[in-house]
């Protein structure tokens, strides 16, 4: 994640959309500098002006970091414990780290770790993090037909607003007409699905499409609806859905793309919640 060309200056055009400098994302860089040189992702979304930036690490060390990284930004003893115990848990192996920033600088740090634990075992994590609603995860992942999590993550709110704690599990689906089917009898246990028909009729070209569906409870309650994140879409295809954006917002997803051109985009995430409309974010990696 050098400043030096070619990432570098279309880096700094992408920063400058959205108004925020390169002194407000480089803590990410000077905490995880060995990290943010090999795996790299980047995220914009459609509704709001922020940047993700995501890398990826192993090791005891790099849980060290994390964890100094939040302490430094306000989160709280007792958080950072959980996440200690996540890490000892999972043999501080593939951890991926995001940091979510906008003009206030860095504001939310996530954490996830790809491990693949079975569903019993998440839901006995969820228990430590506070949230009991392990009928509603076996729900879930029954209609998905998934004996295990692919990822478990925590986002946690830094500097002002520290405190707030959004706890995730994430299931992968494979790129089968049949995924696409159960995907859509969550969205009807998820009473979402309305914003689901909604969602498929702009949604050509994503059904058979590798895809992460992302449940989440924030401070301890359930997080109406769900996330989708579909990989390797088309241009198009995410045109179509996007359609009727703002300039700006299309200005700053193609920035993001041109970032590492690839022909296909990474992946993108489509937030689907009851009453409400989509809310998509996309993501490029190195």
């Amino acid at each position: 994640m050098s400043e030096g060309p070619p990432e570098g200056a279309r880096l700094g055009a992408l920063l400058a959309t959205l108004g925020i400098s390169w002194k407000q994302v480089a803590p990410i860089a000077a905490a995880f500098p060995g990290e943010a040189e090999g795996y790299a992702e980047f995220s914009v979304s459609d509704h709001d002006a922020s940047l993700g930036i995501m890398v990826k690490g192993e090791e005891q060390d790099f849980t060290d970091r994390v964890a100094r990284f939040m302490a430094e930004r306000g989160v709280s003893e007792e958080r950072l414990q959980r996440f200690r115990a996540t890490a000892e848990h999972f043999e501080h192996r593939n951890l991926f780290v995001k940091a979510e920033a906008d003009t206030r600088g860095i504001t939310e740090l996530s954490w996830y770790f790809r491990r693949r634990p079975r569903v019993e075992v998440a839901i006995e994590w969820l228990r430590a993090e506070g949230i009991q609603d392990a009928d509603f995860v076996r729900q879930v992942a029954g209609l998905l037909g998934k004996p295990t999590v692919h990822f478990v993550a925590v986002s946690e709110s830094l500097g002002p607003e520290a405190g707030s704690t959004l706890a995730k599990l994430y299931f992968s689906q494979p790129n089968t007409p049949q995924a696409w089917q159960r995907l859509g009898a969550v969205a009807g246990l998820c009473a979402v699905s309305a914003e689901w028909a909604s969602f498929q009729a702009n949604a050509d070209g994503l059904q058979g499409l590798f895809s992460f569906l992302s449940i989440g409870w924030e401070n301890g309650r359930r997080v109406p609806g769900f996330k989708l994140d579909v990989h390797e879409l088309t241009g198009a295809t995410l045109g179509r859905i996007l359609r009727g954006a703002s300039p700006e917002v299309i200005q700053r997803i193609h920035l993001l793309l041109a970032l590492h051109d690839k022909g296909l985009v990474d992946y993108a995430g489509f937030r689907l919640r009851p009453g409400e409309g989509l809310r998509t974010k996309v993501y490029a990696a190195r």
